[in-house]
């Protein structure tokens, strides 16, 4: 619409100075001219002013068609802003209620802290495995121990009824050989009063007792003898057998009492141990092997359990984090496309107020 003034207008120019050129030269006013030909420059100065000032107000509203563009697009820009910021909101929110939930009302560091003493508390006890162990061996070795008492007992008392029966054999053995050996003196004397009678003579009287008669022996006392001998021999040699026969069961007794020393001190030594394991186990209040293990798979199962729960909380930290790191991020955003909204605004102010202007002009 401007254009087709601007040329209305230079059309109109054009045909008034035909017009004054012509009604001139028809009047005769050749002499004023001048005066005609000044106030039609005057006339195209106007025009031309009026040509630049509608071409002023075509730039104007360029420039106010851009500014409104860009402020539309300012505007979409700082609604989309807001929508992310709101989702990242969102995220965070939901993200901070992961953490919050998975804390439970505590926090990593103090879950890290129960794990450590979970774990502590898992090596204390697992200690306590090996004094179990060691307990059941020493009280399983002196059950074994005692399972052998009667039959010690029952040797120790065969090889000292042995011994007895023995010693007893000996002296009897013995009481037989004195027995033999007076025997055997007795037979001697005889052997030796006969000898002296053979030496009396007929008729006289004894020298020891008087009497006028010197009986004598029927039986033959050089046999008699020889079987005394024989039967003091024979006692002699069995009490040296009875006599071998103490010594051998003595040491055999001896060997008996030795193995049941030996019993009765390993069996005192495995309850000092035991004893000992005892009051270590007491003093750690530890209850039996599977009492034990029970407890150690209890511990291993919150000992996991806690783990879970801190890589969840680690893990929902981290995305919370992520989430207020995206939420500032758009925040910024939103900031800035706001102060650049604001920056078209003003622009698109001015363009408008420009335009008015110009149109005015």
């Amino acid at each position: 619409a401007t254009q087709a003034a601007l040329t209305s207008l230079q059309a109109r120019q054009q045909a008034a100075e035909a017009a004054l050129a012509a009604d001139a030269d028809a009047a005769g006013l050749g002499a004023l001219l001048p005066v005609w030909t000044l106030a039609l420059e005057r006339w195209q100065s106007s025009g031309q002013a009026v040509a630049e000032a509608g071409r002023q107000v075509q730039l104007a509203q360029d420039e106010s068609v851009r500014a409104e563009a860009g402020l539309t697009e300012a505007a979409e820009l700082v609604s989309t802003l807001e929508q992310q910021q709101m989702q990242a909101a969102e995220h965070w929110q939901a993200a901070a209620e992961r953490l919050e939930s998975t804390l439970n009302g505590t926090s990593i560091e103090a879950l890290g802290t129960a794990r450590e003493a979970l774990l502590e508390q898992y090596r204390q006890r697992s200690d306590l495995r090996p004094l179990l162990a060691q307990q059941q061996q020493l009280q399983a070795g002196i059950v074994a121990l005692e399972a052998d008492v009667p039959a010690l007992q029952l040797a120790l008392q065969q090889s000292a009824a042995a011994e007895q029966a023995a010693i007893d054999t000996l002296a009897r053995a013995r009481a037989v050989l004195a027995d033999r050996q007076q025997i055997l003196g007795l037979r001697q004397t005889v052997v030796g009063l006969r000898a002296y009678r053979d030496q009396l003579p007929h008729g006289q009287p004894c020298p020891l007792c008087g009497s006028l008669e010197h009986p004598g022996l029927e039986e033959d006392a050089d046999s008699i003898l020889l079987q005394a001998r024989a039967a003091c021999e024979q006692a002699e040699s069995d009490v040296q057998d009875a006599a071998a026969t103490v010594q051998q069961v003595q040491g055999a007794s001896a060997d008996a009492r030795a193995q049941w020393q030996g019993h009765q001190r390993q069996v005192a030594q495995l309850q000092q141990q035991r004893a000992a394991v005892l009051a270590r186990l007491s003093a750690a209040d530890a209850p039996d092997l599977a009492g034990l293990e029970a407890e150690l798979a209890d511990l291993v199962h919150r000992g996991q359990q806690l783990r879970q729960q801190l890589d969840m909380a680690t893990a929902a930290q981290a995305a919370e984090q992520q989430a207020r790191v995206r939420m500032d991020k758009a925040a910024m955003a939103l900031d800035a496309g706001r102060q650049r909204h604001g920056l078209q605004a003003q622009a698109a102010v001015r363009s408008r107020a420009q335009l008015q202007a110009r149109q005015r002009e």
